[in-house]
């Protein structure tokens, strides 16, 4: 840094220029937090992608929801059918 000072960036301020690399910290900070968190999310959603499939391998337990639950019965379909897919 000695030997190459910073090049000035032509129309921006220094004070326009620290809340850049500022704003940059704090989204690495932010990727970073979810870089480590999405191992656990994506395991957590593939053993619920799982569960649900065997639930909905059950006759009565699908009766039960069309009957009681129907919405809730739908969207378990389209998470079921999606792992399918994938």
């Amino acid at each position: 840094m000695l030997v190459r000072p910073k090049k000035p960036i032509r129309g921006l301020s220094g004070d326009q220029i620290a809340l850049m690399e500022n704003e940059a910290a704090n989204l690495e900070c932010e990727f970073k937090t979810i870089e480590q968190d999405y191992g656990a999310d994506h395991l957590d959603l593939v053993l619920t992608t799982g569960y649900l499939t065997r639930l909905l391998s059950n006759a009565r337990v699908v009766r039960y929801l069309a009957q009681k639950f129907p919405d809730i019965l739908a969207e378990f379909q389209k998470i079921t059918e999606l792992r399918k897919a994938a």
